[in-house]
């Protein structure tokens, strides 16, 4: 909600007063745009606003002024709209704030935010250093943080110790290099060993992105974005033998998750992880709408490689955006019997892969089926596969009898999701109908 709106409750009435300032999680979340000129009434406007929220984790938004003006880009130079004493005051003597989202035009224009507030720095802890999770965004497509410099004063050794961090970086193609020389992640070891989360868009050179996760020891949860990159990559033969033998080393890793990805970087990266502990693989291929499914032929090879490299139990598996032979689907499922969750997503692969499931007794913890927009010729084709698969799902045996004959057992599979796009009409009454089906067993059924 934009800030004047929430004040303008306060002028509302009494009571209208009353209640905005009686619940504190209408201010937990500000956005402040980046005029030419942030005011120390502006930035006393700013703590009253974020006290209204109490003990509350706070959130802000510092956005540069091309997303609200539209000027062209400052580039770090005269006019930069982050070179605000008030800003900097806000992130050193302001309050302790959760998250932060800070979305720049270039690196010097975080630079000329840096320089204030090393000046405003008092003797108490600085409210930069206790921020939780930072949202960091280069807008602009130029890069001027210079490529020589010291790899020990780049932008990332200013960052606060943050558990959290989401790094968005400009694409290589629109930057400057030296010798041909691709820009580097100089991130300093001691600042990666204490992330927990790591959401990273970038298609620069990506063994310098392995560099950096050998030192992410107690990282739960990675995102990587290769923003479509066709070019982007590993360079196997610049591994170090360690790596080539003991893989990726990611020993807390829970979650991995892959954004716009092509299928050769993300089969190098799934043979090298060595993630004991992961339960969620989420992989998004390269997505665009309308355009055409990569047609992945070999792909369960490689995430199986991953699962049996860290001896791990995966438990969620969500693919989105691709074609899948149905012998391929079907012999990655059968080899995960941990799985409880699965989401297919815009895949293309044959519905007869639910038959051949159920008479290979496969998946049978599941609880979880959500399959979004599948290419579906007929509806009761659908509903006629599924509802023998999802009624297999019930054990053979119950506290060591065999089950009776005749007699219905609840389904493993506690909530089943479809949503269907509409090429041509819809028969909603037969979909509730056989939804219903699936109800009477005490599963959760959304269409």
């Amino acid at each position: 909600m934009p800030e004047d709106t929430r004040d303008g409750l306060l002028l509302v009435c009494k009571a209208w007063r009353a209640a905005a300032l009686a619940n504190p999680y209408l201010w937990t979340h500000l956005e402040l745009p980046c005029p030419l000129n942030f005011t120390p009434l502006a930035y006393q406007k700013t703590i009253w606003r974020l006290d209204r929220a109490r003990n509350l984790p706070k959130a802000v938004t510092i956005r540069e002024r091309h997303h609200y003006t539209g000027l062209p880009y400052c580039r770090g130079g005269e006019g930069c709209s982050l070179a605000q004493p008030m800003f900097a005051k806000l992130l050193t003597e302001g309050p302790k704030l959760h998250r932060l989202y800070l979305s720049c035009e270039t690196p010097k224009c975080f630079r000329n935010l840096l320089h204030l507030m090393n000046d405003a720095k008092s003797q108490r802890p600085w409210a930069w250093d206790a921020i939780g999770s930072l949202r960091l965004k280069f807008t602009a497509s130029g890069w001027n943080e210079p490529l020589d410099l010291d790899p020990n004063d780049t932008i990332y050794h200013h960052l606060p110790p943050v558990a959290s961090l989401d790094l968005s970086l400009p694409k290589e193609a629109m930057i400057e290099t030296i010798d041909e020389e691709a820009p580097q992640l100089y991130i300093p070891d001691t600042f990666l060993a204490h992330l927990t989360t790591l959401t990273l868009k970038c298609d620069w050179e990506g063994n310098s992105i392995i560099t950096a996760l050998q030192s992410c020891i107690n990282l739960e949860s990675f995102t990587l974005d290769s923003d479509a990159d066709p070019n982007f990559g590993f360079d196997e033969d610049e591994f170090s033998q360690p790596l080539l033998v003991d893989g990726l080393v990611l020993p807390k890793l829970r979650t991995l998750r892959f954004r716009h990805v092509q299928e050769e970087p993300l089969a190098q990266f799934l043979d090298l992880v060595n993630a004991p502990m992961l339960e969620d693989l989420d992989i998004c291929f390269n997505y665009w709408d309308g355009g055409e499914k990569p047609d992945s032929g070999n792909m369960g090879p490689h995430i199986l490689a991953a699962i049996n490299r860290g001896r791990c139990a995966l438990q969620r598996l969500r693919l989105h955006f691709v074609a899948l032979d149905n012998k391929e689907l079907l012999n990655l499922l059968k080899k995960l019997p941990s799985l409880r969750h699965l989401c297919l997503e815009n895949v293309t692969f044959d519905l007869k892969v639910f038959r051949e499931l159920k008479s290979g007794g496969c998946l049978r913890d599941l609880e979880v089926l959500e399959l979004l927009d599948p290419q579906v010729p007929k509806m009761e084709k659908l509903y006629d596969l599924l509802s023998d698969f999802l009624q297999d799902r019930t054990p053979m045996f119950t506290h060591g009898n065999l089950r009776p004959p005749n007699k219905r057992i609840p389904s493993s599979v506690k909530k089943f999701r479809l949503v269907l796009r509409e090429p041509e009409p819809l028969d909603f009454q037969y979909l509730e109908r056989e939804g219903r089906r699936f109800r009477s067993d005490g599963m959760e059924v959304q269409l």
